[in-house]
């Protein structure tokens, strides 16, 4: 608010007092008097603000990961650089080490590439390489044929005129023939006994065994279980029931320890939450001022801060103990529940087997069945059979097929000693000139084409030894470079990471807000609200906001008369010390930052404070001082009355 137009009004009336003192009232008119006095005149600007710190920092992680260390509490006075909290750095520092691999790859790189790509292994095989191709250029001048080659082909000459001569007898030797022979009689000998069946009394025997045997399976179905194999049955079945009485004594044994440990686990809870209350509302009671021990307010300040914190930490251990127990509860109602299920699967599998057994004494005193003699009659039948077919001999389609045999084995005996066909004849004598072609193809030399193309593998060759020798080139190396650039800054980056996942005061403060606890996780954006909270209160400000019109009476040095709304009506006296060039529009309102500095006189001073600045930008001394409403108009002179 401003009293700038009532001051101009005052300064006017002191202005035309004299001019006006000889001026009488209209007669008839009624007027009320007021009696002029002397004093001082103030016209100020006012304005309203929160009071702030010098600075302040909502401080975050630069990296992500596990909260490790939480350092500072609440209210906790830091150091410029002192740790506030810190992240789990295993994964960090793992990174690092890897950065820091490749960045010594990229290194080896780089001087691989400045040297030349080639080891001296690479240069040696491809200098091997290249006298291998001049070598058979050589051989292609010549043929590609050495004497060696030439004695070879003379050699497969001989051996296929050799072979010619084989064929032209039938290539048959006196032991192929033995063998033929020999082939015939094993051949007649399997048409014997195809004829007979090729049975022999011991498969007669076995059959007749194989009889006797299924004739004895056959009786024993027909009389029905044993007196023994029903005193097992039984037996099985009283196992049985014996081991579902103790499978489900133990399932329920089990079953109840575990609802037992549930109700405990419950019963910890309802302590843990009691706990918890009693130390939410000591912890609120301190928060006000009160000592819950006595329900008085607190004598010091420093013992209200010690305070405090000691019920904070008790708060935040009752938390602490109470999720615990909850947790336990959680696990014992998993447990019970998993023992009814187990109770439930144990006896479920129990009564299987107690109704399997059951099943099979009742199948057994039942008598004989049906089925197993009539499979028992099958068995009896099929041995029969197979006696009667043994006894009976070979069939025509087993002599038919070993008559085949034979006359195959005899007609290949009569070929053997009928010597070589015509077409064994030509096709060795085929062998004979190709392999005296090629003799003459490696006495006369190489052809123009297989000179040409072993001139080109040399050519290749000399020119990938040549690449090798001559080492990287510029654009390899640069490549390296920018690699090698590459790692260095991805290690940079790590190593920072790593740096930023320790959470140090940027400056000396207060802590504020702690927002985290350990095993929580943090990410690089931060939380819903800053992990930690900081200010600097050694130096305290007031920013208020003032009109267009009042801004242009304000000059850095003035100054403010400020009321702290929670500190009562004493005044402290504060500076301006920034008024913005800038205005800041609202809804279509224009007004100006105004910064005032406070003293640090009064400990009580917070952070937030809500206050009111009078700014006096004029003053009167010793000025006549009349009511606003005795001031007249007339044009534009402005003018009082005088009684006289």
């Amino acid at each position: 608010m401003k009293h700038v137009q009532r001051l101009a009004a005052l300064l006017m009336v002191a202005l035309v007092l004299s001019a006006c003192a000889a001026a009488a009232p209209p007669s008839g008119a009624a007027s009320e008097t007021t009696t002029v006095k002397r004093g001082t005149l103030r016209v100020t600007v006012s304005s309203s603000g929160t009071v702030q710190p010098v600075q302040s920092a909502d401080l975050t992680f630069g990296a992500t990961g596990t909260i490790e260390k939480v350092l500072v509490t609440e209210g906790q006075v830091v150091k410029r650089g002192q740790e506030l909290a810190a992240l789990d750095p295993r994964d960090l520092d793992q990174q690092v080490v890897q950065m820091e691999a490749n960045l010594q790859t990229a290194e080896a790189r780089l001087e691989q590439s400045r040297s030349g790509n080639a080891t001296e292994q690479d240069l040696a095989s491809q200098q091997a390489a290249l006298k291998s191709a001049q070598a058979q250029l050589d051989k292609a001048r010549t043929g590609n044929a050495t004497a060696a080659d030439i004695a070879a082909a003379e050699a497969s000459v001989r051996n296929a005129q050799a072979g010619l001569t084989r064929a032209r007898t039938g290539n048959i030797t006196p032991a192929d023939i033995a063998n033929a022979e020999a082939g015939v009689r094993a051949a007649e000998a399997a048409l014997q006994r195809a004829k007979t069946g090729n049975v022999t009394a011991a498969d007669i025997a076995n059959a007749e065994a194989g009889v006797r045997a299924a004739e004895a399976s056959l009786a024993a179905a027909q009389r029905g279980p044993t007196p023994d194999q029903v005193s097992a049955a039984q037996a099985r079945l009283t196992q049985a029931q014996q081991t579902y009485q103790k499978t489900a004594a133990a399932a329920s044994a089990n079953k109840t320890s575990a609802q037992q440990s549930m109700e405990q686990a419950a019963d910890s809870v309802r302590l843990a939450q009691e706990a918890y209350s009693s130390a939410f509302w000591d912890n609120q009671q301190a928060e006000s001022g009160v000592d819950p021990r006595t329900g008085d307010r607190f004598v010091t300040e420093g013992s209200e801060d010690v305070a405090k914190q000691q019920y904070a930490e008790a708060l935040r251990q009752a938390e602490i103990q109470l999720r615990q127990a909850e947790s336990r509860l959680e696990q014992a109602k998993v447990s019970y529940e998993t023992a009814k299920q187990q109770e439930i699967t144990d006896i479920t599998s129990a009564q299987a087997t107690v109704d399997d057994a059951q099943t099979q004494l009742d199948e057994l005193l039942k008598g004989p069945k049906d089925t197993t003699v009539a499979q028992a009659q099958a068995q009896v039948d099929q041995a029969r059979a197979q006696l009667q077919k043994l006894k009976q001999g070979g069939s025509a389609a087993d002599v038919a097929s070993a008559q085949a045999q034979v006359d195959q084995a005899r007609a290949q005996l009569q070929k053997l000693r009928q010597g070589g066909t015509a077409a064994d004849i030509a096709a060795a004598r085929a062998q004979v000139d190709q392999a005296a072609a090629q003799l003459q193809k490696l006495r006369q030399g190489g052809s123009a084409s297989d000179i040409a193309s072993a001139q080109a593998q040399v050519d290749q060759a000399q020119a990938q030894f040549e690449k090798l020798s001559a080492g990287s080139s510029e654009s390899d190396i640069s490549i390296a470079e920018a690699g090698l650039s590459q790692a260095r800054a991805q290690l940079q980056s790590a190593k920072l990471s790593r740096d930023k996942a320790v959470l140090k005061a940027p400056f000396d403060g207060v802590v504020t807000g702690v927002n985290v606890d350990i095993g929580d996780s943090a990410t690089s954006a931060g939380t819903s609200g800053a992990p930690i909270t900081i200010v600097d209160d050694s130096k305290l400000h007031l920013d208020v906001n003032v009109s267009e019109r009042d801004v242009a009476q304000l000059r850095k040095g003035q100054s403010a008369q400020v009321v702290i709304d929670a500190l009562g009506t004493d005044v402290i006296t504060g500076t301006l010390s920034y008024v913005a060039p800038a205005a800041t529009v609202v809804q279509n309102v224009t007004t100006y930052l105004v910064r005032i500095d406070l003293p640090k006189q009064n400990e009580a001073i917070r952070v937030g404070m809500n206050a009111s600045v009078e700014i006096a930008t004029l003053e009167k001394d010793d000025a006549l001082i009349i009511p606003a409403s005795a001031v007249r108009s007339e044009g534009s002179k402005r003018f009082v009355r005088i009684k006289q």
